[in-house]
């Protein structure tokens, strides 16, 4: 079994050794979430935009799985297997979901994931790079009610 992807906190860009003054962004720039699972859901990473979108802290997503956290809602239960039936057969899958954040609020979530396979072919890992698109969409409710 190899390592995980990530098996600890996405480091600052500090702690990745570039200077303050340095533009290059490091991975506590990116406001997407990144995340990262084993096999069996379980996450291994969680960003700093994960942080900031979900309000869990790295420390307290790590080793939960990953539907606790962010308790994806599908619109029928049809949606989600193929969600699933497509993950499984490409080996990926992005669309939009409902998700929540820690203290309760929907989030409408863009969300692409992604499935690493092990040498013989079984699912070892996914990451998943998730958008908040909650403002976005709320803004164009507004807009179409103008």
């Amino acid at each position: 079994m190899r390592a995980p992807l990530f098996s600890r906190a996405f480091p600052t860009a500090t702690e990745a050794g570039f200077p303050v003054s340095d533009q290059r962004p490091g991975s506590d720039a990116i406001t997407d979430a990144i995340i990262t699972t084993d096999g069996s859901f379980r996450v291994t990473g969680w960003s700093h935009g994960a942080e900031t979108i979900y309000g869990w802290t790295q420390e307290e997503a790590v080793g939960r799985l990953v539907n606790e956290l962010v308790q994806t809602a599908w619109e029928t239960n049809a949606a989600r297997q193929a969600s699933i039936d497509r993950l499984r057969a490409t080996g990926r899958w992005c669309g939009e979901v409902v998700q929540t954040h820690r203290d309760g609020q929907s989030l409408r979530v863009l969300s692409s994931v992604s499935m690493i396979r092990d040498a013989n072919g079984a699912p070892e890992a996914l990451v998943a790079v998730n958008r908040d698109l909650t403002a976005q969409r709320q803004a164009e409710v507004a807009l179409a009610q103008v």
